[in-house]
């Protein structure tokens, strides 16, 4: 790669566009921008979706893909060695050459490998924190899928959980902490649901040591939110390590809504994201269907299945809105339609019930004037103000999110109240300046070492 002057910071993540759409995705996106426009020479470092490594330009970032295994091994899976078709990552990140690698990812194929590579080649390496998955082997932060978990990684406590996500009886599954570690040991080669079963906490413990590892390798680690700033400091990390950077929005990420029309009385509440059962969609649709026909709203529900999983779960919510015609499946939301769906929408829903860090809808609504009703969870009720500029409801209580709905649609004036309160938005270029406050820190320390050295 050419020599520049330019301070060269590469990006890494487990994926990346035009493949892949979602928050992570879009807060890197949006960093590079703000971070070019501010002359830094930025780099995206991703997983490939095939076989072979490829380069290409994304809205003028240079993009690296690296091959990853489609058929990995149960080792791999499980963390306990490197990837398949590492050498390319190597090769590419020596091509690269970058002064800081900045890692915003924890997946097979961006792992505490791919950073101990880094470090190891006299790099620094910052990670922020966008998702549970960081921390959490079940990816929620919800134990036992039903109830929010403090975050403290404990082998014992994970590998229980872990098991029953996996179908196995809460009552036994605390019993897999009992087998003697070398059957526990012997089982990582037996490659099925019984071996995995038997193995699950040799597993779970190696996950956690990968994660502390990576939590060890980082110079900085950002967090997205207060709460998760708390699970990290829980999890062992020194508080000065650790550096808060909430989310924010570009101007061009900004919405413009357009003139509304009005629906005679009629409260539209939209829900824009992923179809996934941790974001709650099936609570607001079962929510609607407990009110009485004469109660005014609808609900349009955009969004976008990637996944065999994200496809299932949106039959199932086609199926359990059946004959509810306030409920309509409006398809995805793009940047041709974006301004548009938001104009439609008098209240946003966000119905999670696990920790949003973000989200970044909630952000995008806000820049738009729209109030939010959502769970009272994590990143969404450390953004909303109860009764100020929306309405928290207990994650995954149907029948508040019933009453909460019936209410507004029968004081519409309350939204516009809630809709005068909404905060201004913090723009990315504020989080720009914070990395590059750590990024020159960073820097800093790399020429005292050097100094030191010499």
């Amino acid at each position: 790669m050419p020599e520049s002057n330019k301070t060269h910071i590469l990006m890494v993540l487990g994926w990346y566009y035009p493949d892949s759409v979602g928050g992570t995705e879009n807060y890197v996106r949006l960093l590079c921008h703000d971070l070019k426009s501010l002359d830094y020479e930025v780099t995206i470092l991703a997983p490939s979706n095939n076989k072979t490594a490829n380069k290409y330009e994304y809205e003028g970032i240079v993009v690296y893909r690296y091959p990853v295994s489609l058929s990995p091994s149960l080792r791999e899976i499980r963390g306990q060695e490197k990837p398949k078709h590492f050498e390319s990552y190597e090769n590419i990140v020596k091509e690269i050459n970058p002064d800081i690698a900045h890692f915003h990812s924890y997946t097979r194929g961006c792992s505490v490998y791919h950073a101990q590579f880094i470090k190891n080649q006299g790099i620094p390496v910052l990670t922020t924190i966008h998702v549970p998955d960081f921390i959490c082997a079940r990816g929620t932060l919800v134990k036992w899928g039903d109830t929010v978990c403090s975050g403290e990684m404990i082998a014992e406590e994970c590998t229980a959980c872990v098991s029953q996500m996996h179908g196995m009886p809460k009552a036994l599954s605390h019993c897999l902490n009992h087998i003697p570690d070398f059957i526990s040991e012997r089982c990582l080669t037996i490659e099925n649901k019984f071996g995995t079963a038997l193995s699950m906490k040799k597993i779970i413990t190696k996950r956690i040591q990968n994660s502390k590892d990576l939590f060890e390798l980082s110079d900085y680690i950002v967090s997205v939110s207060k709460w998760l700033e708390k699970i990290i400091l829980i999890n062992g990390v020194k508080k000065e390590k650790i550096f808060l950077s909430r989310h924010g929005l570009s101007e061009i990420s900004q919405i413009k809504r357009e003139k509304i029309t009005s629906k005679n009385g009629l409260l539209t509440i939209g829900y824009i994201g992923r179809f996934k059962p941790v974001k709650g969609i099936h609570v607001i649709i079962e929510a609607v269907k407990r009110l009485k026909p004469k109660v005014a709203v609808e609900v349009m529900i955009y969004g976008r299945a990637d996944t065999e999983e994200e496809e299932a779960y949106l039959e199932e919510l086609k199926s359990l809105s059946t004959n509810e015609k306030r409920i309509t499946f409006a398809g995805e939301v793009t940047p041709q339609n974006r301004s548009q769906v938001f104009s439609n929408i008098d209240v946003l829903a966000i119905p999670s019930i696990w920790l949003e860090t973000g989200p970044y809808v909630l952000l995008e609504a806000f820049s738009a004037g729209i109030p939010i009703i959502g769970s009272d969870l994590g990143g969404i009720s450390e953004n909303v103000q109860d009764g100020v500029n929306g309405k928290l409801i207990e994650p995954g209580n149907v029948d508040e999110w019933s009453q909460a709905i019936k209410y507004l649609s029968n004081n519409k004036n309350l939204v516009e109240e809630y809709a005068s309160n909404i905060p201004l938005v913090r723009e990315s270029m504020d989080v720009a300046k914070d990395m590059i406050g750590l990024y020159k820190s960073l820097l800093k320390l790399g020429d005292k070492s050097a100094a030191t050295a010499s």
